[in-house]
């Protein structure tokens, strides 16, 4: 079979190296000048980082399992780290049943019912039994009233915002289950891992399979339209470039999709379109000292314009980039957000601002280099009975499949369950080929 492959993120290239290798002829077009997607990377001092934080999970068993594959899970470590909550002020550790026992916020009841809530999520087996309500219908009703107005309800306006009580306790569930995954039998410390050298090592070993394997990839190719003739896909238009072939996998954000394939059913087109996504603001800093002894920091401040702090330095020592330290402040935004629109410089004005009164030992001689990460439609809205409007791999093209994040529920964006899904999507495409 020919098949075209649409992004050439880790859901394209991993399809096109899972389909290469069982001898199919495969091309991937995306209109960045470097393979990589939401995970791209960018340099710094001599290596590479993501233009977002990564982090493995030890239960994240088919990417590990992918990179053995390709010659490079001895690249991966795992490292326990800390986690963080900001309140009020006050950085308070929040990892461990010990810590949520000492979280003074909370009354002693509150911070009980609050672990009990945790632990409760945990022995639910079927996700599909939770989305039927919302994560803040749920929490209220096991977590209790304080605990989500002093921890949960902030974090989820935060994330989410305007669409905070409308997210599923599917995906929430998901959330605390993976993070169980991460602590394995530890009670204090989550283990966390990462790519020595960073995830282009992933991409680049499978960028090198693929074209081993026969694959050609095109970079700074934007695919204009999905051709359809007939109720079948025969191919895709580049440009003034045809490129035929039996099938399409097209791995773009849905909004990317409906606009690339005109002749898509007005019933499909509908339906899909209630797909919601938000944006993606990242600030990276590279500073001279370290900011804490946390990995990661939950800020539960209304008026903070990020809710999270991920100090990546805490995860690959500061040794890897020539002893300066690597923070993230990251933000998701609504299409209307103007923090999305904002100059670069503005933007980065802001987030300091915020990150001083946090940490005011932090002055501007120790910030040596910043950048600024945006990305549109990166993180679909997972509402209650999702699963009621999650587009399937197979349209109502032949010859036509759609893979990306939207269909990742009840699990967020990550790289293992990409791998996942492109493998079942892989297989679609081969059953309904004959193959």
């Amino acid at each position: 079979m020919k098949i075209n492959i649409v992004g050439a993120g880790i859901t394209g290239l991993s399809a096109a190296y899972f389909l290469s290798s069982q001898g199919h002829s495969v091309s991937v077009f995306d209109s960045a000048r470097e393979i990589g997607g939401i995970s791209g990377f960018f340099p710094v001092e001599g290596t590479s980082l993501e233009k977002y934080y990564h982090h493995i999970f030890s239960g994240h068993n088919e990417l590990l399992a992918l990179m053995n594959e390709l010659g490079v899970g001895n690249e991966v470590y795992f490292r326990k780290t800390k986690m963080g909550f900001y309140f009020e002020g006050q950085i308070y550790p929040f990892a461990s049943a010990k810590d949520l026992l000492s979280f003074t916020p909370l009354k002693i009841r509150d911070r009980v019912r609050l672990g009990l809530s945790s632990l409760m999520m945990m022995q639910i087996k079927d996700w599909r039994s939770m989305e039927k309500k919302s994560a803040i219908e749920w929490l209220r009703t096991y977590a209790g009233n304080e605990a989500c107005k002093i921890v949960w309800e902030p974090l989820l306006k935060m994330k989410f915002g305007n669409d905070y009580d409308r997210i599923s306790a599917a995906w929430l569930w998901n959330r605390v289950v993976d993070r169980k995954k991460a602590k394995g039998n530890s009670t204090e410390k989550e283990a966390l891992g990462y790519i020595r050298g960073g995830y282009k090592i992933l991409f680049d070993a499978l960028m090198d399979k693929v074209k081993l394997n026969g694959g050609i990839i095109h970079t700074d190719t934007p695919v204009d339209e999905i051709i359809v003739k007939d109720g079948k896909c025969t191919g895709i238009r580049s440009s003034d470039a045809i490129y035929s072939g039996d099938a399409v996998l097209a791995t773009v954000s849905v909004p990317t999709f409906l606009k690339m394939t005109p002749q898509l059913p007005d019933e499909y087109v509908e339906r899909t379109s209630s797909v919601i996504y938000q944006n993606s603001v990242c600030v990276v800093l590279k500073l001279t000292k370290s900011l804490s002894d946390y990995y990661w920091i939950n800020v539960s401040d209304p008026g903070s314009p990020f809710v999270g702090i991920i100090e990546h330095t805490k995860l690959l020592s500061p040794e890897n980039y020539g002893n300066y330290h690597l923070v993230y402040l990251t933000k998701y935004t609504s299409s209307d957000d103007a923090m999305y629109t904002k100059p670069d410089e503005e933007v980065c004005k802001t987030f300091i601002a915020r990150l001083k009164k946090i940490f005011p030992d932090i002055a501007d001689d120790d910030i040596k280099e910043r950048w600024v990460f945006r990305d549109r439609d990166s993180q679909p809205i997972f509402v209650k009975n999702y699963s009621r409007m999650m587009p399937e791999i197979v349209t109502p093209i032949r010859g036509l499949y759609l893979l990306n994040t939207s269909q990742l529920y009840p699990e967020s964006r990550c790289l293992n369950s990409s791998i996942v899904k492109s493998k079942e999507a892989v297989k679609e495409i081969l059953a309904d080929n004959g193959e």
